[in-house]
């Protein structure tokens, strides 16, 4: 049988051991401190972990909070805006004008232009997006400018 080949490195020291060369051994790592050293570190870890977990733990409980501070807030937001929209319905229907009194509507060219701006609105609703709510305050805000004041 042939006897598979030995690397370079173990034919080098072979022969520096039949030449009479000494052929230092690896220096052992002694175990006792090294394995101390690492339960330790490995303690450490742990009670990080821990505390990690702790922590998140409270930021999750925290997150709920917002959570519904998120809900109250937009609940909010969106009666507003309804309710601003509701008036300005009120106010352009066709309510009943005693006789005498002048209708309190404004003139076809202001209407034009409430109508052109109500056109002109680019909302995403899907998306639910913040700007799309600051742009329906600010196009009910335009809409009650041009509405006359309310006897």
């Amino acid at each position: 049988m042939n006897k598979p080949s030995a690397s370079n490195a173990t034919k080098a020291k072979e022969a520096a051991r039949k030449k009479g060369g000494i052929d230092h051994p690896k220096p052992s790592r002694a175990k006792h401190g090294k394995s101390e050293a690492k339960s330790k570190r490995s303690a450490a870890k742990t009670a990080e972990w821990a505390l990690r977990r702790e922590r998140a733990a409270g930021l999750a409980m925290e997150m709920e909070r917002i959570r519904s501070l998120v809900r109250e807030v937009g609940d909010a937001v969106t009666g507003r805006l309804e309710a601003e929209a509701a008036a300005l319905v009120g106010r352009l229907g066709a309510a009943p004008v005693p006789e005498g009194q002048k209708p309190g509507l404004p003139s076809l060219r202001v209407l034009d232009r409430m109508a052109d701006a109500l056109g002109a609105l680019k909302v995403k609703p899907p998306k639910g997006r913040i700007k799309d709510l600051v742009r329906l305050e600010a196009l009910l805000a335009t809409l009650a400018k041009g509405l006359p004041p309310e006897v």
